[in-house]
Formats: structure tokens, sequence, C-alpha cells
């Protein structure tokens, strides 16, 4: 665990640069639906869409699908876009849709966090055909980590079961005979 040098008492998993880091949980429901929500701290100068000295790529995935492939960027300077926003990818100034920004003390060019189920940035939802799941994070084209580097913190997963088409139709004959009662009304 890492502290923020802005508060010892903040503390995450990380500092990490061009690495995978993997967490596999066990005995979950196969066919439920599935929301993952993390933080990312993407620390210091993260140069984003730069071909010069980036891309600097943050990956998530789930039993081996892709969820998010961005780039990110504390680089507050033309030519330093990253691909991130929670509205979909494009071209985006550093720092698009980070709940917080320069609130851990990594003074090179800055921090940023993106919490990933919060008010911002959506979690990840799927339907998990497995009673495993294997969570990966990676860092590409980071170059460093006393320049470049990245963390996770409050990694959550919860399960909900996915309604059976059957119910479907039943609350969509329910729906449907609400409509036609107000009509009549």
């Amino acid at each position: 665990m890492t502290a923020a040098p802005a508060d010892a008492n903040r503390k995450f998993l990380g500092r990490f640069t061009n690495d995978t880091i993997t967490l596999t949980l066990n005995g979950l429901t196969a066919g439920a639906q599935t929301t993952v929500n993390f933080d990312l701290f993407v620390l210091e100068s993260w140069d984003g869409n730069n071909s010069g000295v980036g891309p600097d790529r943050f990956k998530f995935g789930a039993n081996g699908n892709t969820l998010l492939d961005e780039t990110f960027s504390n680089v507050e300077q033309s030519g330093y876009d990253q691909s991130y926003s929670a509205s979909g990818s494009g071209s985006f100034a550093a720092g698009t849709d980070a709940d917080e920004i320069d609130t851990l003390g990594f003074n090179f060019y800055g921090n940023s966090v993106y919490k990933f189920g919060g008010p911002k940035n959506a979690g990840f939802t799927f339907v998990s055909n497995s009673t495993s799941l294997t969570l990966t994070f990676a860092g590409a084209n980071l170059q460093g980590l006393n320049d470049e580097s990245w963390g996770i913190d409050n990694v959550s997963v919860t399960q909900a079961p996915v309604p059976e088409p059957a119910t479907m139709l039943m609350l969509g004959g329910g729906l449907v005979a609400v409509l036609r009662r107000r009509r009549k009304s």
C-alpha cells in the first residue's frame, strides 16, 4: 500500500507503471449481473494521446474482455489531450471527468482520481458466465515510476440476479395493462 503525500492516511494499491495487476474472485454466481467499481489514481505526468511521449494508456478487463482502454492526461498543455471521457471516446482536455484533481500531493504535473461507479464515471456492469471472475488492471506506454504511475483503491464487486425472460414478459405485460387502463380513463 502507498500513502498519498498530501494525506498519509489515504492509502491505495500502487504505484505501478507498465504492470498488470490481477484480482481473481471465486464463488460467484454464474449468469448474474456483475458490477465492478474502483478508483483509478493517475499519478504525475501522464501525457494522454501525445505520440512523442505517449500515448499513456490504462486498461481494465474482466475474464479476458476489455472494458476500458483509454488514454489519460495530467498535462494541461496543448497536444496532451486524453481519449477518456464519461461521455464517450474522442479527444478531451487533461483531467476531463476526473472526480479529483491534484488532491493526492504528487507534484510532477499533478494527479487525478477517477471514481468508476461514482457520481461522474459509471462502473462496469456485465453478465458473468462463470463462478470465478478475473479482473485485470494495466498501465501501458508509461515512462517509469518517477514520471508516470497509477494505483487503484476501493475495488468492489457486486452481483444481482438477471431477470429471466418469463419474468421480463410478465413485467412487460403488466406495464401494457397499466397503459391501456390509463388510456381508457
